[in-house]
């Protein structure tokens, strides 16, 4: 059997409020908030580790010419997608991404605010016979927010609800997803969504319509949200930085560990 192409994109129209008293006037994305280096070029880096031929990062439209400078700089070729709307929400920039992807491929997906070990898309990546849509999970909850997390329940590896109002099922959606690009547009435009669409919104309303969606249970495989001052001030300690330093090894970032 023909392995499936794979693309990856990166989401990272986010406005980043919560930092901007790190960031100051920088967008998050393309802030140096990781041991110096920006979060979108990590996660191009891992998306490329993990097999993606292409990379496609989604920014808000007024950050398009500055994503694209900072992604060059890492040598990295992305094409980069100027959002217009970033005030509709995760699931439409999504939405955007696939619609821009080849025909017959799989998009690999990070949210740019997620950072976990590079193994995590790897998996993933490995995972596209599983359904329609494939999510990561860990139920590592030391560098998270717990409260503020999305939350998963499953059965066995099949997607029953994902959310933030679940209460803590001990599986955390880790915003880092393997899609069939065609199910996933076919359910974001059935939906007549009001306001700002969430990623988890639009799982629910996979399986709400009858798409095969996966969860893929890392364990307890350590990961973060980088969010707020205080996401970043957990990296810089303990965990924290075993988790940098890990990440920063296996991209040649400097420094870092690979072991599990």
């Amino acid at each position: 059997m023909t392995p499936t192409r794979l693309q990856g994109v990166v989401l990272a129209s986010g406005s980043g409020t919560r930092l901007q008293t790190v960031t100051r006037g920088t967008p998050k994305c393309l802030a140096p908030l990781i041991a110096g280096h920006p979060t979108v070029v990590i996660s191009a880096l891992q998306l490329l580790r993990a097999g993606a031929e292409e990379i496609h990062v989604v920014v808000r439209h007024d950050w398009a010419e500055e994503a694209q400078r900072t992604l060059e700089c890492y040598a990295v070729n992305a094409r980069v997608l100027a959002n217009p709307e970033p005030e509709r929400g995760s699931a439409h920039s999504l939405y955007l991404a696939l619609q821009s992807l080849p025909h017959g491929t799989r998009a690999l997906v990070a949210c740019c605010d997620t950072l976990a070990p590079t193994r995590a898309l790897v998996e993933l990546a490995e995972r596209g016979s599983w359904g329609h849509a494939v999510l990561a999970a860990s139920r590592y909850g030391g560098l998270i927010e717990v409260a503020e997390a999305s939350k998963i329940r499953a059965e066995g590896n099949r997607l029953l609800e994902v959310g933030k109002g679940l209460g803590d099922t001990g599986l955390y959606d880790m915003g880092l997803f393997n899609l069939e690009p065609s199910s996933t547009i076919e359910a974001y435009e059935a939906t007549a969504w009001q306001g700002e669409a969430h990623l988890y919104q639009l799982f629910n309303e996979m399986v709400r319509r009858g798409h095969e969606v996966g969860v893929l249970d890392l364990g307890n495989l350590p990961w973060t949200e980088v969010d707020t001052p205080e996401d970043l001030e957990l990296l810089e300690r303990g965990e924290g930085i075993a988790l940098v330093r890990r990440i920063r090894g296996e991209l040649g970032l400097g420094g870092g560990s690979q072991e599990d």
